[in-house]
């Protein structure tokens, strides 16, 4: 079983990271119970906040404690409130996601056609995926002149004869067996080379 600090953030971050928002406000009113019920001990803020920072998810602690506050009028002391601004957003990105949130939250009603609710739940879902898999993971870099082919070939031999020789880290860790794929060395490639 969790700690109960583990369980509050296991929740903030589903609720932060999690595309399916249909469910996001009654997501957020567990997690508003599970700060009330827990929040009555006395070292839980101090281990909320000393998790989130080891776990570097002061982010989404911040929008989670923020939300639970301005939504649904959660107690949140005033200590915890100011240490978790670290985690905050620069101001205009915090308008924009309390609008969104506020619209996605709010849950839908057969009478009233909210505008804007549709977009809202489709930004906030092209968010969840761009936290979960950023640019630079799901567009791997530019094959170099024969790696993806020596991969094909021989083994690590020809992997590491196909890199280019200034890269001596890479090419140590092609004969020690660290990379899995091919893209693991173009990854490591792209990366030793802006380092020189």
């Amino acid at each position: 079983m969790l700690a109960p600090a583990d369980m509050a953030l296991h929740s903030v971050t589903h609720l932060h990271y999690d595309g399916d928002l249909e469910h996001a406000l009654r997501d957020l009113v567990d997690l508003h119970d599970l700060l009330d019920h827990f929040g009555r001990e006395p070292d839980f803020w101090a281990q909320l906040l000393q998790r989130a920072q080891a776990l570097h998810v002061q982010r989404p602690l911040f929008y989670a404690l923020h939300h639970c506050e301005r939504l649904l009028g959660t107690t949140v002391p005033a200590q915890a409130t100011q240490a978790t601004r670290v985690g905050a957003p620069p101001w205009p990105i915090l308008k924009l996601m309390d609008a969104l949130v506020t619209q996605a939250m709010m849950p839908e009603h057969p009478d009233v056609h909210r505008q804007g609710r549709g977009l809202a739940l489709w930004l906030l879902y092209v968010r969840s995926h761009y936290l979960r898999m950023p640019l630079h993971l799901s567009n791997p870099p530019p094959d170099p002149e024969g790696v993806q082919a020596a991969h094909a070939g021989t083994g690590r031999w020809a992997l590491a004869a196909a890199v280019p020789p200034d890269c001596k880290a890479t090419r140590s860790a092609i004969m020690a067996g660290r990379f899995a794929t091919p893209w693991h060395v173009r990854s490591s490639l792209v990366v030793e080379n802006r380092s020189q």
